[in-house]
């Protein structure tokens, strides 16, 4: 059997609703019903991302993560490009859309570049920008 992902119904995804199978005594087992429990769980979603997750809980499970993944590799950002004009500007329209992990590795591996006099710069500039 594939990866199934933990049920915490706190969490901002839909996840599988389980019912318990029947009245009989001593049934122990579990029947996953329908999918289709994004209403329940997260309303506030509009109704794109609501079929989207339905779809996703429809995939066999041991398909879902390679599915995602490529997915996810497919929309990702990428690298930085090259900057010609304006780097901070450019550095602003790239983070707008890359995902978090990738806004960290390329933070931190910047600041590892940087010489330790900018570094402390850097660390007083956003220090100092947190508190106004």
């Amino acid at each position: 059997m594939g990866y199934e992902p933990p049920v915490n119904q706190n969490q901002p995804f839909c996840q599988p609703e389980k019912k318990n199978p029947g009245a009989q005594a001593g049934a122990t087992g579990t029947k996953q019903d329908s999918p289709k429990v994004c209403e329940k769980i997260t309303p506030s979603l509009p109704p794109y991302a609501s079929a989207f997750l339905d779809a996703l809980l429809a995939v066999p499970a041991e398909d879902r993560l390679p599915f995602l993944e490529i997915f996810v590799e497919y929309y990702r950002t990428g690298p930085p490009g090259v900057t010609f004009l304006n780097a901070m500007q450019e550095a602003r329209d790239w983070a707008r859309f890359a995902s978090i992990p990738d806004l960290k590795a390329y933070a931190l591996a910047a600041f590892d570049r940087l010489p330790v006099r900018a570094q402390r710069s850097f660390v007083k500039h956003i220090t100092e920008a947190r508190h106004v």
